[in-house]
């Protein structure tokens, strides 16, 4: 609300939709962009624009739940420099005309083609966020190709075991197992009951975790900030 003008996008199911309408309604609250509703329910692509793809997978839970895949490709310029050199062009501001994708005249007449001294490199990143999920195979589609899980982990397996499949979660042993499967590189595990809250408990999860998967594994904690990178590594940012 600070300024913004361009439209929010807000993908859910479409009870929320009449659920805002209602808040926006009651509380004579104006907003100053419009906000453009996607029903999560209505097909498997909710989401699609340049270098973005958002798709959502129905998951397991007492009530409706999904998960989404958000898949982002980014493309860039790479400068050739050797032959560039090769043609006597030394650095300068020819090479930032040429990275722009703007042709150089030269001081003997010839032209340089920008095309001719560039190289394309697309960078792909692929990460999944479930939601509350007693299945993690149900996003076995989804993490085809991914780098990266964001998935529940409300009990150990022992907990798991003892309230039994009725709650609809998942134990953070089961999703570790999943994650190792797909030969996914990294694993946030987040939604951890109350019981664990305390560092004994967490020291739990995360060995009920480690039994099953030895790759780049966080524990998520309120506020966390993360970020994966164009090879696939994710790394926890400084919270803000």
């Amino acid at each position: 609300m600070t300024g913004r003008s361009r439209p929010l996008i807000l993908i859910a199911p479409r009870p929320v939709r009449a659920w805002v309408e209602a808040t926006l309604l009651h509380t004579e609250l104006f907003l100053t962009f419009p906000l453009v509703h996607v029903d999560v329910d209505a097909a498997r692509l909710v989401h699609e624009e340049t270098g973005l793809r958002i798709e959502r997978f129905p998951l397991s839970h007492r009530v409706p739940s999904v998960g989404f895949r958000f898949a982002v490709e980014t493309a860039r310029w790479k400068l050739d420099g050797d032959a560039l050199r090769a043609r006597g062009v030394a650095p300068g501001p020819d090479w930032g005309k040429l990275q722009a994708g703007e042709n150089v005249q030269q001081p003997d007449g010839s032209t340089l083609l920008a095309n001719d001294f560039r190289i394309a490199q697309r960078e792909h990143a692929v990460a999944v966020i479930g939601g509350d999920n007693d299945t993690p195979a149900l996003l076995a589609e989804a993490c085809a190709g991914a780098q990266l899980l964001v998935h529940e982990a409300t009990y150990t397996q022992a907990g798991l075991e003892k309230v039994g499949p009725g709650r609809g979660h998942s134990s953070a042993r089961d999703v570790a197992r999943f994650a190792t499967e797909l030969g996914l590189p990294n694993l946030i595990l987040t939604h951890f009951s109350p019981r664990y809250d305390n560092p004994e408990g967490m020291a739990n999860v995360e060995a009920d975790a480690r039994s099953a998967y030895d790759g780049h594994l966080f524990l998520a904690k309120d506020f966390d900030r993360y970020e994966l990178d164009a090879h696939g590594c994710v790394h926890a940012l400084a919270v803000q």
